[in-house]
């Protein structure tokens, strides 16, 4: 039971406060090499100082290279992710595992599997967007910018994405749970919380609050299979996936990530790319139920065992 790891280990409200504190101060680290950067550039070139500074803001309008202001982006989360680690192990005196998973170990075929089925079916629907408005895609592959993207997009991507997975649908998720006794509570707030952390997105921006609708559903979702399969082992794997998806494959204006993809879409129909999200969705998680035969979806409404122990 996922939500039940809570009860284990230390679990005073001031350890998850000074926790939170913990992983905020260690994201501020993570900001130190672009800092260090930036005073150096501001010494010896202002001028091209100023324009990283207005490029890791809005990375979008910058005329620095793109994968100089995704390294810097990504950066923070790797210093997060081993915070977590460092607060689970040591504030509260639990495996840091059982912030990830109720299972003894980390599910590597389940996330194998979760990871792949939505790698195809992502490909999937980009082939129905493409066969519907072909002339919206502009193919932009850089052979010279591609591969360094390519080598920080498989190191740092996954600490990032796993690093939001475990923090808020592991980590604040088991503390919901713990504290307010319903998991459906748990996955609500946790669910708006994810919803507004991505507020400063330039989706946001580009396409205006609609797009808070697929960061809400996305969560909910993401926090459900969590609960009903007893880990995050499936959520990571979407998570990781989607977000190397956009970095490598396939961008558009408004992106979260304005990388060197090698395909660009021009022009973006807020209501056509949620609908082919949602039809997405919804055959995902037709196969991952085939493959898993959940039977237990009731719980999600069901108050969380106290009792709980291991």
């Amino acid at each position: 039971m996922f939500i039940e790891q809570y009860f284990l280990g230390k679990k005073n409200a001031w350890r998850y406060l000074v926790g939170l504190i913990a992983i905020v101060a260690a994201i501020l680290v993570g900001q130190i090499p672009m800092g260090i950067t930036l005073v150096v550039l501001q010494e010896f070139n202002p001028s091209y100082a100023a324009e990283l500074k207005n490029g890791l803001q809005n990375i979008s309008e910058s005329g620095i290279s793109s994968n100089i202001l995704f390294f810097f982006n990504l950066i923070p989360f790797l210093f997060a992710f081993f915070a977590l680690y460092i607060v689970m192990k040591y504030l509260h005196e639990r495996p840091a595992i059982t912030v990830a998973t109720s299972r003894p170990h980390f599910d590597i075929s389940k996330f194998t599997f979760a990871a792949l089925t939505w790698l195809g079916l992502s490909i999937l629907m980009e082939l129905v967007f493409y066969i519907l408005f072909p002339d919206n895609y502009v193919y932009a592959f850089d052979f010279n910018q591609f591969i360094p993207l390519l080598l920080i997009t498989f190191f740092l991507i996954p600490f990032q994405s796993a690093f939001e997975e475990l923090a808020v649908r592991g980590y604040l998720l088991q503390a919901f749970g713990g504290w307010f006794k319903y998991r459906w509570i748990a996955i609500l707030l946790t669910s708006l919380l994810f919803a507004s952390l991505h507020l400063s997105n330039p989706e946001f921006r580009e396409f205006g609050l609609g797009v808070g609708i697929y960061y809400i559903i996305f969560a909910i979702i993401a926090a459900t299979i969590a609960v009903i399969d007893g880990g995050l082992e499936i959520p990571i794997a979407i998570h990781i996936t989607n977000n190397m998806y956009g970095a490598l494959l396939v961008s558009f204006e408004g992106s979260v990530f304005s990388t060197a993809t090698i395909f660009k879409v021009e022009r973006i129909e807020l209501s056509t790319m949620l609908i082919g999200w949602s039809l997405m969705l919804v055959m995902y998680i037709i196969v991952l139920q085939l493959r898993y035969k959940w039977t237990n979806w009731k719980i999600v409404f069901e108050k969380v065992d106290e009792n709980f122990h291991v």
